[in-house]
């Protein structure tokens, strides 16, 4: 028995079980509420600075 650390040993060696609990919390933490709703507030800005943007185009040509 050497005292030498092993890289290959069989607690540090990933199964599939690790791969899909660690892309479970990967989606989780992509799709949580907080992102979805910041997601959609800066598109909501981003329509409505562009509206903005529109009405003063459309006030100088007339």
């Amino acid at each position: 028995m050497s005292d030498s650390w092993d890289p290959m040993s069989s607690k540090l060696r990933w199964t599939p079980n690790d791969f899909h609990s660690g892309a479970r919390d990967l989606m989780i933490s992509i799709f949580s509420p907080d992102l979805v709703l910041n997601t959609a507030r800066s598109l909501r800005l981003g329509v409505e600075s562009i509206r903005v943007m529109n009405n003063d185009v459309n006030k100088y040509k007339g």
